[in-house]
């Protein structure tokens, strides 16, 4: 995923171009669009989550970025999220290490090239959630990680696609977004808190949750 430098306003307040343009990126950031038709995946039971590190050291700093970064969702989802003690298992790794390719590009899970990547884990359940999930940042690029950061995390939360650069408001999701240092956006909160209501439930497909999910941002 490439990104470019863009900066967009957040919505400071919903009108209802606004709203409709949220619920309409909310839907498609869902997996429901033409091209695609996924079901809703969200977490449904507490995360554990570990930092792993290969192939060389991560700074503290983005390693104290990434305790933040999961305190802040969350809080947004209402998903209790604890660092897993030694020995237990973890249902969510960040792993840090050495891109594969020119210092920066990884060959991600998909078979393509990426500055990081997200991947389910070996756990999806529809009905029941995402139960293991991995994160994947380079230990060596404390820039490229943080402008990462709250992308991938977007992804691992549930929202499998991207949406374009809007005007009216910024997204750590979009493929064009970044920002100076880590940070989850007013839109990218609307959209947590929208998902993680109790309008959507885990396996919905696209007829039943986009009446839900409108209520959802509403």
């Amino acid at each position: 995923m490439v990104l470019a430098v863009v900066f967009a306003p957040e919505p400071e307040r919903k009108g209802d171009e606004v709203e409709n343009l949220l619920f309409k990126d909310f839907y498609h950031l869902l997996g429901f669009s033409p091209e695609t038709n996924y079901q809703v995946m969200k977490w449904a039971n507490p995360i554990r989550y570990k930092i792993i590190v290969r192939n060389g050291t991560p700074s503290e700093k983005i390693v104290d970025a990434v305790h933040r970064a999961m305190l802040s969702f969350s809080d947004y989802s209402g998903v209790p999220v604890t660092v897993a003690d030694s020995g237990q298992i973890a249902s969510f790794k960040v792993l840090f290490q050495r891109p594969d390719f020119d210092g920066k590009l990884f060959l991600s899970s998909t078979g393509k090239n990426a500055l990081c990547y997200a991947h389910i884990d070996d756990g999806l359940d529809y009905h029941n959630g995402i139960s293991a999930m991995m994160v994947v940042l380079p230990n060596n690029n404390y820039d490229q990680a943080i402008r990462c950061l709250e992308h991938e995390l977007m992804h691992a939360f549930g929202f499998w696609e991207h949406v374009p650069v809007r005007t009216e408001y910024a997204s750590s999701i979009s493929k064009g977004y970044k920002s100076p240092e880590e940070r989850i956006t007013i839109a990218d909160r609307i959209w947590i808190k929208a998902l993680y209501g109790p309008e959507l439930r885990p396996g919905m497909g696209p007829d039943e949750a986009k009446p839900a999910a409108r209520r959802a941002i509403a």
